[in-house]
């Protein structure tokens, strides 16, 4: 289980440095979305 939530708190993270428009509001969601699974 926690493999797992970093290897999804990875990919946000790598989704966030690749988007150049950083929606700071989605990538609060996303990390949040990750802390409560």
């Amino acid at each position: 289980v926690t493999l797992s939530v970093l290897l999804i708190g990875l990919g946000v993270i790598i989704a966030a440095l690749g988007d150049f428009s950083f929606d700071l509001f989605g990538y609060s969601m996303a990390l949040s979305s990750v802390f409560f699974q």
